[in-house]
């Protein structure tokens, strides 16, 4: 079977999207000849990296996958308007490989961006080719939700782009059984949506990790943090639907009740639009409990998380249908318990529940996240239990398991569409 891909994330960037469309498309290529139409690399710094910025296209042979890139604009400040030029550049050259590349047996657009799945669908009918359009992140659900989107007339024009999206796919999946939900109430029909989870690389048969791990330590160490310092962490993308507002305000109370910061400290790590604000008003605050670092280096970062006691993980009030963290996965799988800071409604907090991998706190309430630290920082049983148990649920997402499902309903497209043939 041909499969290409068409995502605008992937190697080598290790947040966000890329490594899961990376890891699909190696699997895939195992039993399979696959192909990914993508761009140069530039997340989570929306910065390219050196000498590719005025590269038109390349053509990278990574491991049995022939990676195309196409250029593409990447803003130094992702504004609204900026994005969506972004996203369009992305969607024309991608639309280009695509049109004049031998059509595969089945299509994989992953969004976002949405219109991507609009442009590559009008491909996909005029070669007769089916498509599955996998949902990372729910657009513009999210951009409404997060009221990055007030005006009527441009939040009708995305849902009827959406709507008629659908209309081409013939699979249309999701990450979470909220997406897929969410979906349904879009009037699609049962048969069409799928639920297909992001993996993570990970045995069914893996042990739990050991904790407090001596290069872990020294990463912690270099970072100015005291071994018995209780330390959480947020590490990722610094925008707006993470919410890290909250974090300030939960320094401030923890500055109020007098918790110093050889006892417990906060650590944002990581790079994005709000960077330069969030450290400019902790700065003003004088929050020396809460501390800026750089996105860490790949190895540094996992190794760090065998090191640090909690990993935050934030969302906006509301937010939480429309995405899931990715990187939820990659933590509980290093035996790394979470205190997630999000609204009962959202998958992240039903999973976190389901897994009893963590605590969560209300995004409005950051009382409720002090509360959570001080109690855990005396419970360090508690901790041991919550990176067990979480340990051993997220090992259902093995590549084995979802990444087989994945193939399986690919599979299923191609035999459907040579039957109708």
């Amino acid at each position: 079977m041909r499969v290409t891909v068409i995502g605008i994330n992937y190697h080598p960037e290790t947040t966000g999207i890329g490594p899961f469309n990376k890891g699909l498309c190696e699997y895939l290529s195992q039993n399979n000849e696959v192909e990914m139409i993508s761009t140069f690399s530039y997340y989570p710094l929306w910065k390219k990296e050196p000498g590719e910025e005025k590269l038109l296209s390349r053509t990278d042979e990574i491991n049995a996958v022939s990676v195309h890139r196409g250029w593409h604009y990447v803003p130094a400040k992702a504004t609204a308007i900026k994005r969506m030029v972004h996203e369009l550049t992305f969607i024309g050259s991608s639309v280009l490989r695509a049109l004049f590349s031998k059509a595969p047996d089945v299509y994989i657009v992953v969004a976002p961006p949405l219109l991507s799945g609009l442009a590559i669908g009008f491909i996909a009918r005029l070669k007769g080719r089916p498509v599955l359009f996998h949902i990372q992140d729910l657009q513009p659900d999210a951009a409404v939700w997060l009221g990055m989107l007030t005006q009527q007339w441009l939040i009708k024009t995305l849902y009827w782009f959406e709507a008629l999206t659908y209309s081409w796919m013939d699979v249309v999946s999701g990450i979470t059984p909220a997406m897929v939900s969410v979906l349904l109430e879009k009037n699609l029909t049962r048969d069409k949506v799928k639920l297909l989870p992001n993996w993570i690389p990970i045995s069914k048969d893996a042990v739990l990790p050991e904790r407090r791990t001596e290069s872990g330590m020294q990463v912690r160490r270099t970072l100015g943090i005291d071994d018995y310092t209780f330390l959480a962490v947020y590490s990722g993308n610094l925008g707006s639907k993470q919410g890290l507002d909250v974090l300030l305000d939960a320094a401030q109370e923890l500055k109020k009740s007098k918790v110093p910061s050889s006892e417990v400290t906060l650590m944002i790590c990581g790079d994005g639009a709000e960077k330069v604000r969030l450290v400019k008003e902790a700065t003003e605050l004088g929050l020396d409990n809460l501390k800026f670092t750089p996105l860490l280096p790949y190895e540094d970062y996992k190794a760090i998380l065998t090191a640090i006691d909690i990993s935050l993980v934030t969302q906006v009030l509301g937010s939480g249908k429309a995405f899931f963290p990715s990187k939820v996965l990659s933590i509980l799988a290093a035996g790394c318990p979470i205190l997630a800071v999000c609204d009962e409604e959202s998958p992240l907090h039903d999973s976190l529940a389901e897994a009893q991998a963590g605590v969560t706190a209300h995004p409005e309430n950051p009382k409720a996240i002090v509360q959570q630290l001080i109690a855990l920082a005396k419970d360090r049983e508690t901790l041991t239990d919550y990176s067990r148990s979480g340990f051993n649920w997220v090992k259902r997402f093995s590549p084995e398991t979802v990444l087989a499902n994945f193939e399986a309903v690919l599979s299923s497209m191609n035999e459907s569409d040579t039957t109708n043939i």
